[in-house]
């Protein structure tokens, strides 16, 4: 059975439940970083020959349909004002909190510092800037006894890069590219600019040139998946044949690409050519985002707890609930209420 891509609307719980599943894997990849001290044993690191990581791989599924998702919005002929608030609204509300709490709960808790050290040291105040995307990776005293390092929260880095995709997107609207008449026109640009970046990180051995624009790339697939939606056809053939390949493609050492150019068909399919299977859990995807945030310090509190180093496994084991209760605290009492309030501002 076959559908076109443009007549999916709405709301997909498929969609939402694998923005769950992506969150978890995000956890559970920096769970065997931030116990052992590198990935050598995480699963898909591990399984990839060092290609990918979970964190990676759901980073790049967070940023696809982010990208299909952003793009579908101005359909609404929504105003460059209207989209900055609401995606402020969604992003700063959850982070400025999560930033207070590392700092006002997480840091005294954890300091090896004296109270008083603590709260005089500008280090402290300055972590403050996270909430502005400006990245501080540490506060004074805090997990310096830990294996992977003193970071308190280092999935913060994808929240810059996103942001940067919204405001592409939005210019990409501004100025008439958001079309299927002449959206055409970006694709030998951004296949020119990320041959460029990737050549320039391989002599330059920047890593963290390719680190971003992966997403990137994914982020602007799930633009042209949205811009072109009424040419795409939903086939589960072609979902099976698309996963096929990209296991051809991460075995030959070109996973990325493969994930590029044929796993992204096959999370487009899954979110919106296939019928709802998770309606009941669909909700859990609204935690992601919370999950994201919070995760890596809670993670790295335990391990703290735990000497500084510990078994992987344990730490998934403990995380995760603890985890997805705090984040279905903030996304109740944070980023739901904040939403409403600016959806009831946004009618009057």
């Amino acid at each position: 059975m076959s559908t076109k891509l443009s007549k999916a609307h709405g709301m997909s719980h498929n969609l939402h439940f694998l923005r769950f599943v992506a969150a978890i894997l995000v956890i559970m990849s920096h769970s065997f970083v931030l116990s052992t001290g590198d990935f050598e044993k995480e699963w898909f690191y591990r399984g990839s020959g060092g290609q990918i990581t979970m964190g990676a791989f759901a980073v790049a599924i967070f940023f696809l349909y982010s990208g299909f998702l952003i793009a579908r919005s101005f359909r609404k002929k929504t105003t460059v004002k209207e989209f900055l608030m609401g995606r402020c609204v969604r992003i700063f509300p959850v982070l400025i909190v999560t930033v207070i709490l590392s700092i006002g709960v997480l840091g005294p808790l954890f300091t090896g510092f004296s109270l008083k050290e603590y709260f005089s040291n500008a280090q402290t105040y300055k972590y403050m800037l996270n909430s502005i995307f400006l990245l501080q990776h540490n506060l004074p005293g805090v997990f310096e006894q830990n294996v992977y390092a003193a970071t308190i929260n280092g999935a913060l880095w994808t929240l810059p890069v996103e942001f940067f995709c919204y405001i592409l997107c939005l210019i990409l609207y501004k100025t008439g590219l958001l079309q299927k008449e002449k959206m055409w026109i970006t694709i030998p640009i951004v296949t020119g600019g990320s041959i460029g970046i990737c050549i320039v990180a391989s002599k330059t051995g920047i890593e963290m040139l390719t680190t971003v624009l992966f997403p990137m790339i994914c982020f602007y697939m799930g633009i042209l998946y949205e811009v072109y939606k009424e040419m795409i056809i939903l086939d589960s053939k072609i979902f099976v044949a698309s996963i096929v390949v990209f296991g051809m493609a991460s075995v030959c050492g070109f996973l990325k690409v493969g994930f590029v150019l044929f796993l992204n068909y096959s999370l487009i399919y899954f979110a919106f050519g296939c019928k709802d299977m998770c309606k009941r859990v669909w909700k859990s995807g609204n935690w992601s985002y919370a999950m994201y945030l919070c995760g890596f310090p809670i993670q790295q509190a335990i391990i703290s707890i735990c000497g500084g180093e510990m078994n992987p496994y344990i730490n998934i084991l403990i995380s995760i609930p603890i985890i997805i209760v705090v984040s279905i605290i903030l996304y109740g009492f944070v980023e739901k209420k904040v939403t409403e309030l600016y959806k009831i501002k946004g009618n009057k």
